[in-house]
């Protein structure tokens, strides 16, 4: 299994991406955390809630709009990333940001159009990404009030 392993290749490639997402939502996540009240777990604990029912009651449906926005979030910004895939791969992985690069460099072919629909294509798909996180978030802080 170690052997199989190579920075450069797919799997390099979702360690880069798990390496660089890991510190990102834990900066957004650590806000939601401070939704969850201390009287809630220990209501649950007088009631005889478990842990794991707390958890699975209270904290999942409070964390939830939190823990989906984050992985919007993360997920355009996994969609974004053009600069450390590139130089890890060197442009051998057909990720959306490096084949409009590649359309626009015209290394083999120059294509300029073909790179302007796909980057049409990945703003209208990061727009409906934000619009969704937008609503996440006020959702999220209206259950709060």
């Amino acid at each position: 299994m170690i052997d199989d392993f190579n920075l450069y290749g797919s799997h390099g490639l979702l360690a880069l991406y798990i390496y660089f997402q890991i510190p990102l939502a834990a900066l957004l996540l650590y806000p939601a955390f401070d939704a969850l009240k201390p009287e809630w777990q220990e209501a649950a604990v007088l009631l005889g809630a478990s842990q794991r029912v707390y958890w699975w009651r209270v904290g999942l449906p409070v964390l939830s709009p939190a823990l989906l926005g984050t992985f919007i979030i993360l997920f355009a910004n996994a969609i974004g990333a053009y600069a450390s895939v590139y130089a890890l791969t060197a442009g051998n992985f057909n990720v959306v940001t490096v084949r409009i690069a590649s359309l626009v460099s015209g290394d083999l072919f120059l294509e300029p159009n073909l790179a302007a629909a796909i980057s049409v294509v990945l703003i209208t798909l990061l727009g409906v990404i934000t619009v969704m996180n937008q609503w996440l978030v006020s959702r999220s802080y209206h259950a709060k009030r």
